[in-house]
């Protein structure tokens, strides 16, 4: 009885290794392209998101929250963007540490002047935001493509963020990876209607 339970356990695990495992079938990641908006607001690098998605909804919040409080601190909008009611989770936000940034590998990103980070209080959801503040003379276009040059938006093992965010409101940059939308897909490709 013991064998036959060992032989299990072993297949069990042999199964989630598979199924975490990198395969050549997943869903390729998009890294949204950065531009430079040049329409009123100077100073703004925006990505080219769908502003539906979950990411350009992040988005469109960094921006009204900068545009109410231009004094507004990277945690501060950190906190914003986490709480936002289509995040369905329980986050927070925090200062970043200088020698730990999940997603990032052993990248540790440099040239800031203050850092926030959030994520989900639950490790399964492939959701990870930064907020810096940059030197007010720094290159927050050189800034944001180290750091889209550095991420890996598989990170989270079993889970893959399928969107990457990166834009700068003058010296305010957001950089998150994320899932597109948190609708449950069905076996035909389409949704359930329900959110995770």
């Amino acid at each position: 009885m013991k064998k036959i339970l060992i032989a299990l356990l072993a297949l069990t695990l042999c199964i989630g290794l598979v199924a975490c495992g990198n395969s050549d079938d997943a869903a390729e990641t998009t890294t949204a392209e950065t531009t430079v908006e040049n329409s009123a607001a100077e100073g703004v690098i925006a990505p080219e998101i769908d502003s539906a998605s979950v990411g350009g909804q992040h988005w469109d919040a960094f921006t009204a929250a900068i545009a109410d409080d231009a004094d507004a601190t990277a945690e501060e909008l950190a906190n914003t963007l986490v709480s936002l009611e289509i995040n369905q989770f329980m986050g927070g936000a925090l200062p970043v540490d200088p020698e730990y940034f999940p997603g990032f590998d052993n990248y540790l990103p440099t040239g800031y002047e203050s850092g926030a980070m959030f994520m989900p209080m639950i490790g399964s959801i492939a959701y990870v935001g930064y907020v810096f503040e940059l030197p007010e003379d720094a290159d927050a276009a050189a800034f944001i493509a180290d750091l889209e040059a550095n991420a890996n938006p598989r990170w989270n093992i079993c889970v893959e963020a399928d969107q990457v965010v990166a834009g700068a409101v003058g010296n305010k940059v957001l950089f998150l990876m994320c899932p597109s939308t948190y609708e449950m897909p069905t076996e035909d490709g389409g949704d359930m209607g329900m959110a995770l």
